[in-house]
């Protein structure tokens, strides 16, 4: 776990200046061991990791600041990544020359830069692309403070923040919304691959890393190529985060995404430095333990095995309004909670110091039955004697006619008409009120990425949305106190390697995921390649909610979001009536609804538990 907190003022301001120095001295009072990584007139940051662990960091020389978290070289050929222990007084020289731009070109892990240049006042604060490490921005008395934990910024007893209502609606409406606003009216967001570039009392913000360049430059049309680029990056990434692990507790669900990190993690760490988790429900469609094992047993790793219980929510109200302070709700939090706990239990039981996830891997190799694969070989290739086949695969993916597809392809490939990422939103209705849905804006749910141009085929704008979504998902957890949490699907030359490779290689032979599963074919069991089905919580979903109807009744119909007239309160009595003849994404809306709810109560309740 990586920590930071930092402040940014104008060097000529003496009362900016004043508070600062007032700031740093409430860190400084904290009983947790903050580090001072630099120190300079206009910028100083803090940062800390968790016990008995340095906190990692990178000087760009004497006076031109830092980059805290984890740096790895960046070269063609990430298996020959290595970790960046020192910067050259050339390169250190180079990044600040380039106000930081070279940290995206050369560099990726789980960082922010701070570049300081003291003689022209300016200090550019730079996210890596993959998002793993939080930063966001609030604003002190003119001093502008970036931090990674909400909490860390509330310790200052410096600002008194509350909640944005709008940017709560927006979320609702979409559960992974991607707008720098967060739910606080306070806070904002540095998006991961931009730089925010602080100079006097202003600031400014670019995009220096964009998904869409990759779409466009180096494309890798050849499949075997591709699943080449595929399985060396994916290696070099895992073998990069877990260099300097001793003990790892991988997470091992039974799915493709996870089975894939664990076959390369034994590639690069004996076995006995490995122990796998999985945790099941009790019900048949979450339980994907017979895929693990055949997993843990062909590459040779202990497998623990934990249940989850349908959560008696009413039990642990109190803790649940104590929940760890985050600048926006967390869907499903219950059930996240869990999971983590469960990763606390095992890095402490097995003395590990990372835990490694396959989350990000829907996104990353493309997990999608969207009949979007067609229009992008038309869009890319127009009509050529292997469309017909692309044609009858992507029917076969997406389970839809030959005749609908090949509309659909024509319509959106060869003719390039789309409906745009947003209206395709607007038709998931929710509970929201009419006033509210009715307001919503394209900019306050979509990330900037969806907005740019030059345009992308339709296929490839799905499997951009995927990734914002996969990034909203990430965000600090418990178990970050007890051990790093390494996410190798989701790095930037992951990113950077699958939207170089056309979805219609992404996705061949009538199967999503098929290159990433021909890339690991000599790598683990068959039977867990050829899966054609995903591990599902919907009916460990409903019990829980059958469990806790009386609670939840009352959280939502007399809650704060229906008080507000957010939430529709007929429609969700509707839907709380019989919860059992519900599908999925009312069910699904239910739980995130009674998440947000919690959350909304959570910032005004005396017990709320901070983070550690």
């Amino acid at each position: 776990m990586h920590r930071f907190i930092s402040f940014v003022w104008n060097h000529t301001d003496t009362q900016a200046r004043a508070v600062a120095t007032r700031l740093m001295s409430m860190v400084h009072e904290r009983p947790e061991p903050w580090t001072r990584a630099y120190h300079n007139d206009g910028l100083v940051v803090f940062n800390r990791a968790r016990p008995n662990v340095n906190p990692p960091s990178l000087r760009l020389g004497e006076e031109n600041g830092v980059i805290v978290g984890d740096v790895f070289t960046k070269p063609d050929d990430a298996i020959n990544s290595t970790r960046v222990s020192e910067l050259s007084k050339a390169d250190a020289t180079d990044i600040v020359g380039s106000n930081a731009r070279r940290l995206s070109d050369r560099y990726w892990g789980k960082f922010v830069g701070f570049v300081h240049e003291p003689t022209k006042g300016r200090v550019s604060v730079y996210r890596e692309p993959s998002g793993m490490l939080p930063c966001y921005r609030a604003v002190l008395d003119g001093v502008f403070v970036f931090f990674s934990h909400i909490d860390d910024l509330e310790s200052l007893n410096s600002i008194s923040l509350s909640v944005e209502w709008q940017s709560l609606s927006s979320m609702l409406f979409f559960g992974f919304s991607r707008s720098q606003s967060t739910c606080l009216s306070e806070v904002t967001e540095l998006f991961p691959g931009f730089c925010q570039t602080v100079s006097g009392h202003s600031i400014d913000q670019q995009c220096y890393w964009n998904p869409r360049q990759f779409i466009h430059e180096n494309t890798v049309n050849d499949r075997e190529r591709a699943k080449h680029l595929l399985k060396s990056t994916t290696q070099g990434c895992v073998n990069a985060f877990a260099e300097d692990k001793e003990r790892i507790v991988m997470e091992l669900s039974g799915g493709i995404d996870s089975s894939i990190v664990a076959s390369c993690l034994a590639e690069v760490k004996e076995s006995s430095n490995i122990v796998c988790l999985n945790h099941f429900t009790p019900t048949a469609e979450g339980d994907e333990r017979r895929y693990a094992r055949l997993v843990a047993e062909r590459l040779g790793f202990d497998l623990a095995e934990m249940p989850k219980g349908a959560t008696e929510m009413s039990q642990n109200y109190e803790q649940l309004l104590g929940m760890p302070a985050y600048v926006r709700p967390v869907g499903f939090y219950f059930f996240a909670s869990e999971n983590d706990q469960m990763r606390i239990e095992m890095a402490r039981k097995h003395n590990c110091d990372a835990v490694f996830s396959g989350e990000g891997g829907d996104a990353v190799f493309f997990a999608s039955k969207q009949p979007d694969v067609a229009s992008d070989y038309l869009w890319l290739n127009g009509i050529t004697f292997h469309y017909l086949k692309t044609l009858i695969d992507t029917a076969h993916l997406a389970n839809q006619s030959i005749f609908t597809v090949l509309r659909n392809s024509i319509t959106n490939g060869l003719m390039r008409a789309r409906k745009s990422p947003f209206d395709r939103l607007k038709e998931q209705r929710g509970f929201l009120t009419d006033e509210i849905w009715n307001s919503i804006l394209p900019r306050d749910v979509l990330h900037p990425w969806l907005f740019e141009s030059p345009r992308i085929p339709p296929g490839k704008e799905f499997h951009l949305f995927g990734l914002t979504s996969a990034q909203n998902a990430a965000y600090p957890q418990q178990s970050e106190n007890v051990s790093d949490l390494m996410r190798p699907l989701m790095t930037q030359p992951m990113l950077e390697a699958s939207y170089r490779i056309p979805t219609p290689h992404l996705c061949f032979d009538g199967r999503e995921r098929a290159l990433a599963r021909s890339a690991f074919r000599d790598s683990l069991p068959h039977s867990v390649l050829d899966r054609t089905t995903k591990g599902s919580v919907h009916r460990y979903l409903t019990r829980t909610i059958q469990k806790n109807l009386p609670m939840i009744r009352d959280l939502l119909l007399e809650g704060t979001l229906v008080r507000m007239n957010i939430l529709d309160r007929n429609r969700i009595e509707h839907v709380l009536k019989n919860p059992q003849t519900q599908d999925r994404d009312g069910l699904t809306s239910v739980a995130q609804c009674a998440s947000f709810e919690l959350w909304t109560r959570s910032w005004d309740h005396p017990a709320k538990k901070i983070a550690a």
